[in-house]
């Protein structure tokens, strides 16, 4: 990132910071002792501390919101209330820093994007914290339960749609930091398929249904490309697959457990392809029916599921994505394994 638009950046957050911090004292204190006569020829100097102040308490500030952010996303997650993450080509870092290699105008695009991001971020942690400081304020000088209400919805309205707006672009900027590492790598991701992550319960255990790959190289859960008519509905192409591939039927979930990626032919032109799949869990509640040949659908423990998996030349980040699946399969399940 520029030194300027970080400094800058810095700057919004803590200034946001040092107005409720300033509020803060103000409820307890009340207002300031002096007079704008007594402190006018010290306005520089004084403009001076406020902006030094106000850099420190951004830089704590920003710390505490990209921390407080991560958690609470993946609490969201945990929940369903915000989708899993799709897979990245490369950890975000890594896709930052081949991009400030490759190109100086796509690393400047892409860091304008992350510094919405930060500032949406530290925005909801500020007004998180300013709103209580209001509501106290807003007590001491009316004490009005009906405007102290408002000033709490108020507050934790604004707060909530800010972190709304920085999950929006904090998304927004990691599709295009991917699309721009994809396009300087020469590679691309192919959308549009679907796996089911077929269980079943035995006893007390839980476990998974994997199918050979066509060829039986590799094992993989059932999986394949969502047909036109199913893009409004794609758990349905998971719920087809798995009846097709290994005779599985179920109740399917509608939300994905999790995305991962899968490598496939590259086009003319490009030099490394990979799906990315969106995974959904199945539940089998009937017997296995027919299924495609050489197939050969197995029942596994989470632990044979995370071997066989394995099996085979795949690359590591490959198999260690679906390993992850069968993990996210666990915890939602509130399984062990």
């Amino acid at each position: 990132m520029a030194t300027t638009a970080l400094f800058v950046e810095i700057l919004i957050v803590g200034l946001q910071a040092t107005a409720w911090l300033a509020g803060l004292v103000m409820a307890f204190t009340g207002p300031p002792p002096w007079t704008w006569a007594q402190v006018k020829d010290g306005v520089p100097l004084l403009t001076l501390g406020l902006l030094a102040a106000a850099y420190m308490f951004g830089i704590l500030v920003d710390r505490a919101a990209d921390s407080a952010y991560g958690a609470i996303r993946r609490g969201l997650r945990r929940l369903g209330i915000v989708r899993p993450d799709r897979p990245r080509p490369a950890a975000v870092s890594a896709m930052r820093l081949w991009i400030m290699k490759e190109s100086d105008g796509i690393s400047k695009f892409i860091d304008y994007q992350r510094t919405r991001v930060r500032i949406a971020r530290a925005t909801a942690l500020n007004l998180l914290a300013a709103t209580p400081v209001a509501t106290v304020y807003v007590n001491q000088q009316w004490q009005s339960w009906t405007l102290l209400g408002s000033v709490l919805a108020a507050g934790l309205l604004l707060a909530l749609l800010a972190f709304f707006a920085a999950e929006r672009i904090s998304k927004a900027h990691e599709d295009r930091l991917s699309e721009a590492y994809l396009m300087l790598r020469r590679q691309t991701i192919l959308d549009e398929v679907a796996a089911a992550v077929c269980f079943r319960r035995a006893a007390s255990d839980v476990q998974f249904l994997l199918v050979r790959t066509k060829g039986g190289k590799y094992w993989t859960f059932p999986k394949g490309h969502v047909k036109k008519k199913e893009r409004d509905q794609p758990w349905e192409a998971a719920r087809r697959e798995a009846t097709e591939e290994s005779g599985a039927k179920g109740l399917v979930r509608q939300l994905p457990l999790a995305y991962y990626r899968y490598p496939a032919k590259a086009p003319k032109g490009i030099e490394r392809a990979e799906y990315r799949v969106a995974a959904y869990l199945l539940e089998v509640t009937e017997p296995l029916g027919p299924h495609e040949a050489d197939r050969q659908p197995m029942w596994c423990t989470p632990a044979q599921a995370r071997a066989r998996l394995a099996e085979g030349d795949r690359e590591e980040a490959y198999v260690k994505e679906q390993q992850l699946v069968v993990d996210a399969a666990l915890s939602a399940l509130g399984a062990s394994g």
